[in-house]
């Protein structure tokens, strides 16, 4: 059975959201989840599923969100190559380069460590809607996807 957990930070509500949609639409995909807040996950809670969605919001010109420095620093400490993962966000496109850019933060370390990326990142503009959840459902399928495939070949 796939087990996933889904770690988020939300400061205005919105990937508190995003989170809550993936953590219902992997659940109804019958996938073991778990959803954290960032301020309380640690490294086992990442490393004994075999799926992890990150969700973090961008702080101020383009940083990562306070809550949200443990765990990137954890990622990078450690080696995660059994893990599938993706990285989406919800942030305001008036910040221009620096919008979403904790996504692409979050995608590029995880990379690093060795994960195996199950969907390119995606960015969803403030609150998300009925056309961001269909993006989303897409790219949680597209995890699900690289997972069971990775399974499959082990």
């Amino acid at each position: 059975m796939l087990s996933a957990t889904v770690i988020y930070a939300s400061l205005t509500g919105n990937n508190a959201e995003i989170a809550t949609f993936i953590t219902n639409y992997l659940i109804k995909q019958a996938v073991q989840t778990k959803m954290i807040d960032m301020l309380q996950a640690d490294l086992d809670e990442i490393t004994d599923r075999n799926i992890l969605v990150v969700v973090p919001y961008t702080y101020g010109s383009g940083d990562l969100p306070p809550e949200g420095l443990a765990v990137y620093d954890d990622v990078h400490q450690t080696d995660l190559n059994q893990l599938t993962y993706g990285v989406v966000g919800s942030g305001d496109r008036l910040y221009g380069a620096d919008f979403c850019r904790a996504v692409t933060i979050f995608d590029a370390a995880l990379a690093h460590a060795g994960a195996n990326r199950g969907a390119d990142p995606l960015f969803v503009d403030l609150q998300p809607d009925i056309k961001d959840q269909a993006a989303i459902s897409t790219f949680v399928d597209q995890i699900i996807q690289q997972t069971t495939m990775r399974a499959k070949q082990s």
